[in-house]
């Protein structure tokens, strides 16, 4: 009985999510894009470091720490995007629970 209506708690929740399916898979990728991005970043500081620094390429610094800039401003763009859209997500799935409930 109990597993029973732990499928229906599922199809329930499925059946809720439904409308906003291109919205989470966006809200997915953004959250993978944005990882990837900062996982990266570390990796470039330690490129000023050994080919920058220690070499004194300092033309090298600048262009590695504007990649970065611009890098952690995407980074920005994409949680901001991100954050909008689960807003917007759980406003109405917030909604459409009130309206189904009266």
């Amino acid at each position: 009985m109990l597993l029973n209506s732990s499928k229906d708690n599922f199809k329930n929740l499925f059946s809720l999510i439904r409308p906003f399916k291109y919205k989470i898979i966006l809200v997915l990728l953004l959250l993978l894009l944005s990882a990837g991005v900062n996982i990266y970043i570390p990796l470039l500081n330690q490129k000023v470091m050994d080919y920058g620094f220690l070499v004194g390429d300092y033309k090298y610094v600048i262009q590695v720490i504007l990649l970065i800039f611009f890098l952690k401003t995407f980074i920005i763009a994409c949680d901001l995007v991100k954050e909008i859209t689960r807003a917007d997500i759980s406003s109405k799935a917030t909604l459409s629970l009130y309206k189904a409930a009266i």
